[in-house]
Protein backbone atom coordinates (compact mmCIF):
# COMPACT_ATOMS: atom_id res chain seq x y z
CA UNK A 1 0.00 0.00 0.00
CA UNK A 2 1.13 3.55 -0.83
CA UNK A 3 1.37 5.66 2.23
CA UNK A 4 2.89 9.16 0.41
CA UNK A 5 -0.59 10.08 0.23
CA UNK A 6 -0.21 11.57 -2.72
CA UNK A 7 3.47 13.36 -2.87
CA UNK A 8 4.70 10.82 -5.43
CA UNK A 9 7.95 9.86 -4.54
CA UNK A 10 9.24 6.92 -6.38
CA UNK A 11 12.00 4.03 -5.55
CA UNK A 12 14.63 5.38 -8.26
CA UNK A 13 15.01 8.93 -6.13
CA UNK A 14 14.92 7.61 -3.06
CA UNK A 15 18.82 8.14 -2.44
CA UNK A 16 19.52 11.45 -5.14
CA UNK A 17 19.69 14.01 -2.61
CA UNK A 18 22.57 15.75 -3.57
CA UNK A 19 20.90 18.20 -5.74
CA UNK A 20 23.74 20.20 -5.98
CA UNK A 21 23.70 24.18 -6.76
CA UNK A 22 27.07 23.86 -8.86
CA UNK A 23 27.59 20.17 -10.20
CA UNK A 24 31.29 20.64 -10.51
CA UNK A 25 31.80 21.20 -6.60
CA UNK A 26 30.51 17.84 -4.68
CA UNK A 27 29.39 18.76 -1.50
CA UNK A 28 31.05 17.54 1.37
CA UNK A 29 30.20 14.31 3.13
CA UNK A 30 30.93 15.27 6.39
CA UNK A 31 32.84 17.58 8.68
CA UNK A 32 36.06 16.20 7.74
CA UNK A 33 35.82 16.27 4.11
CA UNK A 34 37.97 18.88 2.51
CA UNK A 35 36.88 22.31 3.63
CA UNK A 36 34.99 24.60 1.22
CA UNK A 37 34.14 28.36 2.32
CA UNK A 38 30.45 28.82 2.41
CA UNK A 39 30.78 32.78 1.22
CA UNK A 40 32.08 31.21 -2.08
CA UNK A 41 28.86 29.89 -3.43
CA UNK A 42 26.37 31.56 -0.63
CA UNK A 43 25.49 34.97 0.02
CA UNK A 44 24.61 34.65 3.74
CA UNK A 45 21.45 36.75 4.85
CA UNK A 46 19.43 37.26 8.08
CA UNK A 47 19.07 35.03 10.65
CA UNK A 48 16.07 32.88 10.50
CA UNK A 49 16.28 31.29 14.33
CA UNK A 50 18.43 30.32 16.55
CA UNK A 51 19.29 26.89 18.45
CA UNK A 52 21.11 25.26 20.73
CA UNK A 53 23.89 24.31 18.20
CA UNK A 54 23.66 27.32 16.38
CA UNK A 55 21.80 29.55 13.85
CA UNK A 56 19.85 29.34 11.19
CA UNK A 57 19.89 31.67 8.25
CA UNK A 58 18.72 32.44 5.29
CA UNK A 59 20.99 32.04 2.46
CA UNK A 60 21.14 32.97 -1.96
CA UNK A 61 23.13 30.60 -3.85
CA UNK A 62 25.25 33.20 -5.76
CA UNK A 63 24.87 31.02 -9.04
CA UNK A 64 21.14 30.07 -9.34
CA UNK A 65 19.78 32.62 -7.07
CA UNK A 66 17.96 29.87 -5.23
CA UNK A 67 16.90 30.90 -1.39
CA UNK A 68 18.12 28.29 1.17
CA UNK A 69 18.35 27.82 4.84
CA UNK A 70 21.15 27.48 6.34
CA UNK A 71 22.29 25.38 9.80
CA UNK A 72 25.62 26.97 11.35
CA UNK A 73 27.06 24.50 13.72
CA UNK A 74 29.32 26.52 15.97
CA UNK A 75 32.74 24.97 16.32
CA UNK A 76 34.41 27.61 17.69
CA UNK A 77 33.26 26.28 21.32
CA UNK A 78 35.22 22.80 22.76
CA UNK A 79 33.43 19.97 20.65
CA UNK A 80 33.44 16.63 22.20
CA UNK A 81 33.91 13.14 20.66
CA UNK A 82 29.95 12.55 21.18
CA UNK A 83 28.84 15.50 19.79
CA UNK A 84 30.88 15.53 16.57
CA UNK A 85 29.71 11.82 16.06
CA UNK A 86 26.28 13.46 16.92
CA UNK A 87 26.62 15.68 13.84
CA UNK A 88 27.99 13.53 11.43
CA UNK A 89 25.16 11.23 12.34
CA UNK A 90 22.46 13.74 11.52
CA UNK A 91 24.54 14.33 7.80
CA UNK A 92 24.72 10.64 7.27
CA UNK A 93 21.52 10.25 8.14
CA UNK A 94 19.86 13.36 5.97
CA UNK A 95 22.09 12.41 2.81
CA UNK A 96 20.38 9.13 3.02
CA UNK A 97 17.25 10.06 2.63
CA UNK A 98 14.93 11.59 0.53
CA UNK A 99 10.99 12.49 1.37
CA UNK A 100 8.43 15.33 -0.04
CA UNK A 101 7.24 15.66 3.84
CA UNK A 102 11.20 15.83 5.13
CA UNK A 103 13.14 18.63 4.82
CA UNK A 104 16.41 18.29 2.61
CA UNK A 105 19.55 18.41 2.85
CA UNK A 106 20.81 20.22 -0.39
CA UNK A 107 25.51 20.13 0.74
CA UNK A 108 27.21 20.19 3.62
CA UNK A 109 30.44 23.07 4.19
CA UNK A 110 32.77 22.69 7.09
CA UNK A 111 35.26 25.76 8.16
CA UNK A 112 37.59 23.57 10.69
CA UNK A 113 37.40 25.28 13.93
CA UNK A 114 34.69 27.75 12.53
CA UNK A 115 31.78 26.12 12.15
CA UNK A 116 30.17 23.26 9.83
CA UNK A 117 27.06 24.48 7.44
CA UNK A 118 24.38 22.88 6.44
CA UNK A 119 22.63 23.76 3.77
CA UNK A 120 18.68 22.66 3.69
CA UNK A 121 15.86 23.51 1.56
CA UNK A 122 14.48 26.70 2.82
CA UNK A 123 10.29 25.76 3.88
CA UNK A 124 8.71 29.53 4.47
CA UNK A 125 5.75 29.50 6.71
CA UNK A 126 7.33 29.28 10.10
CA UNK A 127 7.13 25.54 12.63
CA UNK A 128 4.01 24.19 13.49
CA UNK A 129 4.76 25.44 16.85
CA UNK A 130 3.86 29.07 15.86
CA UNK A 131 0.96 27.64 13.58
CA UNK A 132 -0.78 26.29 16.89
CA UNK A 133 -0.01 29.15 18.68
CA UNK A 134 -1.82 31.49 15.72
CA UNK A 135 -5.18 29.59 15.12
CA UNK A 136 -5.42 27.94 18.78
CA UNK A 137 -6.40 24.86 17.70
CA UNK A 138 -6.83 23.20 14.18
CA UNK A 139 -9.98 21.55 12.62
CA UNK A 140 -10.54 18.34 11.90
CA UNK A 141 -9.84 18.48 8.48
CA UNK A 142 -7.04 21.08 9.25
CA UNK A 143 -5.36 18.24 11.62
CA UNK A 144 -5.67 15.21 9.61
CA UNK A 145 -3.83 16.82 6.52
CA UNK A 146 -1.14 17.87 8.25
CA UNK A 147 -1.41 14.02 10.28
CA UNK A 148 -1.27 12.55 7.08
CA UNK A 149 2.09 14.06 6.15
CA UNK A 150 3.73 13.92 8.94
CA UNK A 151 2.59 10.06 9.23
CA UNK A 152 3.78 9.62 5.36
CA UNK A 153 7.24 11.08 6.57
CA UNK A 154 7.51 8.52 9.82
CA UNK A 155 6.34 5.95 7.79
CA UNK A 156 9.13 6.06 5.52
CA UNK A 157 11.86 6.58 8.17
CA UNK A 158 10.22 3.27 10.17
CA UNK A 159 9.52 1.03 7.55
CA UNK A 160 11.97 1.92 4.82
CA UNK A 161 15.00 3.40 6.37
CA UNK A 162 14.51 1.86 9.83
CA UNK A 163 15.48 5.29 11.44
CA UNK A 164 13.77 6.69 14.62
CA UNK A 165 13.65 10.77 15.03
CA UNK A 166 13.60 10.72 18.50
CA UNK A 167 12.66 14.75 19.02
CA UNK A 168 9.16 14.94 17.35
CA UNK A 169 7.68 18.10 18.13
CA UNK A 170 5.94 21.26 16.30
CA UNK A 171 9.01 23.39 16.65
CA UNK A 172 10.66 20.95 14.28
CA UNK A 173 8.06 20.25 12.01
CA UNK A 174 8.27 23.47 8.97
CA UNK A 175 5.29 24.51 7.40
CA UNK A 176 4.68 26.58 4.31
CA UNK A 177 1.23 26.68 5.22
CA UNK A 178 -0.88 25.37 8.54
CA UNK A 179 -1.23 22.09 6.67
CA UNK A 180 1.83 21.78 4.31
CA UNK A 181 4.24 20.37 6.59
CA UNK A 182 7.55 18.71 6.04
CA UNK A 183 10.32 17.18 9.07
CA UNK A 184 12.90 18.59 9.87
CA UNK A 185 15.93 18.94 12.90
CA UNK A 186 17.61 15.12 12.97
CA UNK A 187 20.22 15.99 15.32
CA UNK A 188 18.56 13.15 17.25
CA UNK A 189 17.80 10.84 14.68
CA UNK A 190 19.54 7.31 14.80
CA UNK A 191 19.07 4.01 12.91
CA UNK A 192 17.83 1.75 15.40
CA UNK A 193 19.40 -1.82 16.01
CA UNK A 194 18.12 -5.23 17.22
CA UNK A 195 18.19 -4.16 20.53
CA UNK A 196 16.43 -1.20 20.58
CA UNK A 197 17.64 2.37 21.34
CA UNK A 198 18.93 3.43 25.43
CA UNK A 199 20.28 7.23 25.32
CA UNK A 200 17.75 9.28 27.37
CA UNK A 201 17.16 12.45 24.89
CA UNK A 202 14.48 14.37 23.49
CA UNK A 203 11.88 17.02 24.85
CA UNK A 204 9.86 16.24 28.20
CA UNK A 205 6.52 17.13 26.82
CA UNK A 206 6.92 14.56 24.11
CA UNK A 207 8.65 11.83 26.21
CA UNK A 208 7.37 8.17 25.59
CA UNK A 209 6.83 6.59 29.28
CA UNK A 210 9.59 3.60 27.87
CA UNK A 211 12.31 6.81 27.29
CA UNK A 212 11.32 8.29 30.62
CA UNK A 213 12.65 5.42 32.34
CA UNK A 214 16.07 5.30 31.08
CA UNK A 215 16.53 8.98 32.71
CA UNK A 216 19.51 9.32 35.14
CA UNK A 217 21.70 6.21 33.95
CA UNK A 218 23.06 4.43 31.57
CA UNK A 219 22.09 1.32 32.74
CA UNK A 220 18.59 2.60 33.21
CA UNK A 221 15.61 -0.10 32.11
CA UNK A 222 14.86 -0.94 29.19
CA UNK A 223 15.48 -0.09 25.51
CA UNK A 224 13.01 1.91 23.18
CA UNK A 225 12.98 2.59 19.85
CA UNK A 226 9.95 3.06 16.80
CA UNK A 227 7.04 3.62 19.46
CA UNK A 228 8.48 6.34 21.00
CA UNK A 229 8.24 8.39 17.55
CA UNK A 230 4.35 7.44 17.80
CA UNK A 231 3.42 8.39 20.88
CA UNK A 232 4.98 11.89 20.05
CA UNK A 233 3.07 12.18 16.98
CA UNK A 234 -0.07 10.89 19.51
CA UNK A 235 0.78 14.09 21.63
CA UNK A 236 1.08 16.44 18.00
CA UNK A 237 -2.36 15.00 16.91
CA UNK A 238 -3.94 15.65 20.28
CA UNK A 239 -2.20 19.29 20.74
CA UNK A 240 -3.76 20.15 16.78
CA UNK A 241 -7.34 19.02 17.56
CA UNK A 242 -7.76 21.03 21.70
CA UNK A 243 -4.47 23.21 21.69
CA UNK A 244 -3.38 22.02 24.99
CA UNK A 245 -1.20 18.84 26.05
CA UNK A 246 -2.84 15.78 26.60
CA UNK A 247 -1.73 15.60 30.06
CA UNK A 248 -0.60 17.44 33.14
CA UNK A 249 2.74 15.47 34.27
CA UNK A 250 6.43 15.87 34.85
CA UNK A 251 8.98 13.89 35.21
CA UNK A 252 9.24 12.81 38.49
CA UNK A 253 5.49 11.41 37.71
CA UNK A 254 5.56 8.52 35.32
CA UNK A 255 2.29 7.40 36.59
CA UNK A 256 0.65 11.40 34.85
CA UNK A 257 0.88 9.71 31.54
CA UNK A 258 -3.10 10.03 31.42
CA UNK A 259 -4.40 11.15 28.86
CA UNK A 260 -7.46 13.98 29.31
CA UNK A 261 -9.92 13.39 27.20
CA UNK A 262 -12.64 15.03 29.69
CA UNK A 263 -11.66 18.74 29.94
CA UNK A 264 -12.78 19.07 26.13
CA UNK A 265 -16.09 16.88 25.96
CA UNK A 266 -17.53 19.12 23.57
CA UNK A 267 -14.34 18.72 21.46
CA UNK A 268 -14.01 14.97 21.41
CA UNK A 269 -17.75 14.29 21.14
CA UNK A 270 -17.66 15.26 17.79
CA UNK A 271 -14.92 13.37 16.84
CA UNK A 272 -15.07 10.01 17.64
CA UNK A 273 -12.87 8.49 15.07
CA UNK A 274 -10.39 11.26 16.16
CA UNK A 275 -10.49 10.39 19.61
CA UNK A 276 -9.42 6.66 19.20
CA UNK A 277 -6.68 7.44 17.22
CA UNK A 278 -4.66 9.36 19.46
CA UNK A 279 -5.79 6.89 22.66
CA UNK A 280 -4.06 4.07 20.74
CA UNK A 281 -1.37 6.20 19.62
CA UNK A 282 -0.88 7.22 23.46
CA UNK A 283 -0.77 3.89 25.02
CA UNK A 284 1.69 3.76 27.67
CA UNK A 285 2.56 0.26 26.63
CA UNK A 286 4.43 0.41 24.02
CA UNK A 287 3.77 -3.10 22.34
CA UNK A 288 0.54 -1.95 22.36
CA UNK A 289 1.17 1.06 21.15
CA UNK A 290 -0.36 1.46 17.44
CA UNK A 291 2.58 1.58 14.71
CA UNK A 292 2.72 3.79 11.74
CA UNK A 293 1.13 1.41 9.44
CA UNK A 294 -1.50 0.64 12.10
CA UNK A 295 -1.88 4.48 12.68
CA UNK A 296 -1.77 4.90 8.35
CA UNK A 297 -4.44 2.51 8.35
CA UNK A 298 -6.35 3.62 10.76
CA UNK A 299 -9.90 4.75 9.54
CA UNK A 300 -10.00 8.54 10.54
CA UNK A 301 -6.46 8.69 8.39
Amino acid sequence: MNYNFGAGIGRNNRNNINNNEHKNNNPAASPTATTRRIETFYDMREVLGDGTSGQVRRAIHRQSGKERAVKVINLRRHVDTSMMEMMEREVSILQSIDHPYIVKLVEVFVEHGVAMYLVMELVKGGDLFDSIVEKQRYTEVEARRAMRRLLSAIHYLHEDSNIVHRDLKPENILCSSPTHVKLADFGLAKIVKSDGLKTFCGTPAYFAPEVLQRRGTVAGQGRYGKPADMWSLGVILYILLTGKPPFDTNMDEFQGFEVDFESDLDVWSTMSAAKELVAQMLRKDPKRRLTVRQACDHSWI
